[in-house]
This record gives structure tokens, sequence and C-alpha cells, in this order.
């Protein structure tokens, strides 16, 4: 089919342009998925606490692991903002926004909010239910470290250049 006027012009561009932003988002969110997954999985995180199997020093009285943080990852939908298009991968907000209820009955408890989890997480630091653990490190800053094996927004944006070439898009 031939393109006879600007309008089906900037609807073709249009529909390419969103396949490779959902593919960039894709690319994005597997990255960032994988650093927040190895934060679960370090070495030190607590592991099977609500079953008894204490084997880590630094341990509340009480631990219930929900993976809420874990699994708050999301990918939005393409929007269109004035004349741009845009996605993101975010935390829920609904999630940032949430409240763990820790323990009221431990004397140490700090109630903490998904954002103080997400930013404790990022400075490589276990965090429960009630509040951040000092002296536990992981090694493993899961947005930074995302950010820094993307490349930043420079490496970002040559994601976003790659999507573009494979969806026909000519782009230098």
């Amino acid at each position: 089919m031939a393109i006879t006027s600007i309008a089906q012009l900037q609807k073709a561009i249009e529909a390419r342009v969103q396949k490779a932003l959902q593919l960039t988002q894709n690319e994005i969110y597997a990255v960032v998925k994988k650093h927040l997954v190895a934060f679960y999985q370090a070495k030190d995180f607590p592991h099977g606490w609500s079953e008894g199997n204490i084997e880590w020093t630094n341990v509340p009285a009480v631990y219930q692991r929900t993976n809420t943080f874990l699994e708050s990852l999301i990918k939005t939908q393409v929007v269109r903002v004035g004349n741009s298009l845009a996605c993101s991968v975010q935390l829920d907000e609904d999630y940032l926004k949430y409240e763990y209820p820790g323990n009221p009955d431990w004397e140490g408890n700090v109630p903490a909010t998904g954002l103080d989890v997400a930013i404790w997480a990022n400075d490589s630091a276990h965090n429960f239910t009630h509040g951040y653990i000092v002296g536990s490190r992981t090694g493993v800053a899961w947005w930074s470290d995302a950010m820094e094996e993307l490349g930043g927004r420079i490496g970002i944006l040559n994601i976003m250049k790659k999507n573009l070439k494979a969806v026909g898009v000519p782009i230098r």
C-alpha cells in the first residue's frame, strides 16, 4: 500500500516508533528485573526465616517474606504525551505508597513504605518490614547497577536507536 498523505505517513511512522518503544521497554525491564532478582538472591538475603531456618545473624525477631517489592516492577502502556510517545519501566505507584505493617511488638520496629524499601535496596542494604538493618550489605544496588549495565541515558538512547532501525525507521 502506497502512502498518499502526511496523515498516513505519520500513522505508519508512529506505529513503528511504538513498536521500537515496546522493544526498548522490554530490554530495560529485563535488565532491571535481573538486578532486582539479584538483590533477592544475594548471599546474605534472608531465606526461609518464616520456617525457622535462621542462618543469618542480624535477624529481627519476626520476618515474613512477601516478595511485594520484587513483584512491584511494572511496564506501563505506551501513551501519547503531546506530540510524543512515552512508556516507563518503574515500580508500581501503589507499591511506593504501600506501608509495611512491621511488627509493633518488636522494640526496633521502624514502619516503612515501599519507597523506603526501594531506596534502601538501592543502597545495597537489606530492609525488612521492620526497617533498615544496619550492616547487612548485599553488594547489589538494584537500580544503579541496572542503569550502569544499560549505559545510563546514552545507553538507553542507543537501545532505542537500535530498535528504531530494527523496525524499519531509518535513523543515524
